[in-house]
């Protein structure tokens, strides 16, 4: 009766699993609806649904069941009576209520909360006038003003489409399906002095946290998921907000140079832990073999064989396409994991569209005053049946198995970072290329927020021209139909001569 007609094809109300199941029942700004307003509890424990159902079931109640120009759905009465009159126009219909947190532009239009999408926040934007409604579900962890600001830009495209002008403003792909929010034309502030000497890691076996940083005040993440900002005066950092943990304390113990070491919390210490090369300077890996000996038996190694990998190879050196793109290859040098050279030139190649996709994402830095900055691109395999021999077993979940070849054989995956097109400089980054801990992962809550602004520009551009990044590493990135394209074992020197300008 409900589901089938307004495309809910993946949801059900079947019976709830286990003691969580949500019960239903709606409130009004004034306090609890009249029994027969009630939400029946037999239409809501147990719904499974999608988010994409969810949104379905969400436009048809703005619409009040139009579906489309051609399809009205008759609502039924459980649902007619999520609706409630909105005080300031009295006998209206302008509110919605879908059993998950809302708010509106008035505190009249604040209701509703648990019941058919437990774990789901949204925030509604309505344009009385206009007849306008938008509706945007979120993860209900979501930070609140990111969420309100994709909803007023949303009611404000509607609103223009409604009164059939042009869009103006940021472009539709500025928001995209997952990586809503678009960076901010400036660059964060560097944080205060003071919260340097906090920013990094701290546990004591069971807690582990987060020190960071936004808009100049410290950010604090928990193993358990939780944020919670603070602010800081002196040593001690005072929680302002965090559940258990508000209003709580954390005190510094530092070292002879400032630095802090460990955070009291009441009598429970948190000791820092030193996250890969902290000094910045890139982390080293003994080989357990001699280098020569590894580069003669990988060169005598064939590659594996496949099958149905038909994608045309058309390696692209990057610096053809743009020599504007700055490289930086660390297996051309002694600066990368093994300490020694791998490659005998400074070269970077993808497979021609992953190229010029990079290519395209460097354009588009040029409005920030940034570029790319290339660490490696296509791997000769053979390089990579060198890193996987040297490596010690502790080592080898860090590299590619030759045996199954890597996506930077087939020359369809690039590490790169960011540079200043003004001064040259590499752009700082939560964690350094090539770093082996945490802070590389590319939701890594810590760092501040000029390095997260940063690292996010990245993925979202590079997200929008077709690349995955890798979930270990925010400068690895993957592209579309990777696996189309066979393994390479073809070594830089027969690839052509290199660039002009280029080493």
């Amino acid at each position: 009766e409900l589901l089938q007609p307004l495309g809910m094809l993946h949801s059900d109300f079947g019976a709830p699993d286990g003691p969580f199941a949500a019960h239903g029942e709606g409130w009004t700004i004034a306090g609890p609806p009249e029994p027969a307003s009630r939400v029946p509890s037999a239409s809501v424990v147990g719904l499974n649904t999608t988010v994409r159902d969810l949104a379905q079931l969400a436009l048809a109640i703005v619409r009040r069941g139009r579906v489309s120009d051609q399809v009205q759905v008759a609502l039924p009465r459980h649902v007619d009576s999520l609706w409630i009159g909105d005080p300031v126009a009295p006998g209206s219909r302008t509110r919605i209520g879908l059993g998950f947190a809302a708010e509106g532009q008035w505190p009249e239009l604040r209701a509703w909360r648990d019941g058919l999408a437990p774990g789901f926040a949204s925030t509604v934007r309505i344009a009385p006038a206009d007849s306008l409604a938008v509706v945007v579900i979120a993860n209900s962890s979501a930070e609140a003003a990111s969420v309100a600001r994709i909803a007023d830009y949303a009611l404000r495209l509607a609103r223009t489409a409604h009164a059939g002008r042009a869009l103006l403003g940021p472009t539709p792909s500025a928001f995209d399906d997952r990586r809503l929010v678009r960076p901010a034309a400036t660059v964060p502030a560097p944080p205060p002095a003071a919260l340097q000497p906090f920013l990094g890691f701290y546990e004591n076996g069971q807690l582990e946290l987060v020190v960071g940083e936004e808009r100049g005040q410290p950010l604090l993440a928990t193993n358990a998921g939780q944020q919670m900002r603070a602010t800081l005066s002196g040593d001690t950092l005072r929680i302002a907000d965090g559940g258990a943990f508000a209003r709580e304390t954390l005190v510094a113990e530092r070292d002879a140079t400032g630095r802090v070491t460990a955070l009291m919390l009441g009598a429970l210490r948190l000791a820092r832990r030193a996250l890969g090369p902290e000094s910045g300077n890139q982390l080293k890996v003994a080989a357990v073999r001699p280098i020569s000996e590894l580069h003669a038996e990988a060169m005598a190694a064939t590659p594996p064989s496949e099958t149905g990998r038909d994608a045309k190879v058309e390696l692209t050196e990057l610096t053809r396409l743009d020599p504007s793109i700055k490289l930086e290859v660390r297996y051309a040098t002694d600066n990368n994991l093994y300490g020694t050279p791998f490659y005998s030139q400074a070269r970077a190649f993808l497979q021609r569209p992953a190229a010029e996709a990079v290519v395209r994402v460097h354009k588009q830095l040029a409005a920030y005053g940034l570029g790319v900055l290339i660490h490696d691109g296509y791997r000769p395999w053979y390089v990579t049946k060198m890193f996987w021999d040297g490596a010690g077993p502790n080592e080898k979940r860090f590299v590619a198995d030759p045996a199954q070849g890597s996506k930077h054989n087939r020359g369809a995956a690039v590490d790169l970072a960011l540079f200043d097109r003004t001064t040259g400089a590499t752009v700082p980054m939560v964690s350094t290329y090539d770093e082996t801990s945490a802070r590389a992962y590319p939701d890594w809550p810590g760092g501040t927020a000029r390095e997260r602004w940063a690292r996010e520009l990245l993925r979202r551009l590079m997200e929008r021209e077709g690349f995955a990044v890798y979930e270990y590493e925010w400068w690895h990135f993957d592209y579309t139909g990777w696996q189309h394209w066979p393994i390479l074992n073809v070594p830089f020197e027969k690839l052509g001569p290199p660039a002009p300008d280029r080493p």
